[in-house]
């Protein structure tokens, strides 16, 4: 259903659609200041992607991520560029 200006009208039944973004941080920052995740970066590069790349998908046979991407993608991250 259209709203008489033609948009599509803005449902608030969600926090994300209900609550500006500043908001939604400091829901966020008050989480993760409660100590219960733990948030690392560049642990081990070769062991996510090598993660990604087994995941089975529905509907999908296969997956772009191939050993030859990995090693790209391994080298980007030895480099600086990539991050997991």
């Amino acid at each position: 259903m259209a709203s008489l200006n033609g948009l599509l009208p803005r449902y608030k039944t969600s926090l994300v659609s209900a609550t500006p973004f500043h908001r939604l941080i400091s829901l966020l920052k008050l989480e993760l200041n409660r100590n219960i995740f733990t948030v690392t970066f560049n642990q081990n590069f070769r062991e996510v992607i090598s993660n990604c790349q087994k995941i089975k998908r529905e509907g999908q046979n296969g997956t772009w991520i191939t050993n030859e991407m990995i090693e790209a993608y391994c080298k980007l991250n030895e480099l600086g560029i990539a991050k997991s």
